[in-house]
């Protein structure tokens, strides 16, 4: 939670649990219902059934990456679950999978035409490699750098 939002809070508590009471209060029955009868759905990555709490949940507990957008974007775009991601790391020792570089490894590498998972880069190692596998882009960033010669 941001420093912002938490002290906001902290300033308007009374109002904000008035809130959450009258809410609880008009949709009794909805609370009611899903605690007597719990959805249970099949992960989407391992197919195991789980209770889903909220709701439309669609990932157990092992596969679900941590509450953030980016971990939850390496789930849904690369099909590639938590203890894949973390093997992946430990694998690579934490560190990019370029050679000459030795930042940590935060961004998927993917093939662009595929789809397919190659490894773990850096941010920026990600960026540039990705550059180079647009050849219109890298041969006018070429001519670019040329013409400031």
């Amino acid at each position: 939670m941001t420093v912002i939002r938490q002290a906001y809070r902290e300033r308007n508590r009374a109002r904000i649990n008035a809130q959450a009471r009258r809410y609880r209060k008009r949709h009794r029955e909805i609370i009611n219902a899903r605690r007597r009868n719990p959805v249970r759905v099949a992960c989407r990555h391992c197919g195991v059934t789980f209770v889903a709490v909220p709701p439309n949940r669609k990932y157990c507990q092992v596969c679900s990456p941590p509450f953030d957008g980016y971990a939850k974007n390496i789930l849904r775009n690369f099909d590639l679950s938590r203890p894949e991601w973390n093997a992946m790391y430990a694998a690579q020792g934490g560190v990019c999978a370029i050679r000459s570089c030795n930042k940590p490894a935060t961004d998927v590498d993917h093939d662009h035409r595929t789809g397919r998972v190659r490894k773990l880069l850096c941010r920026g190692c990600n960026v540039q490699l990705g550059h180079l596998e647009l050849d219109d882009w890298h041969a006018a960033a070429l001519e670019y750098l040329r013409s400031w010669k």
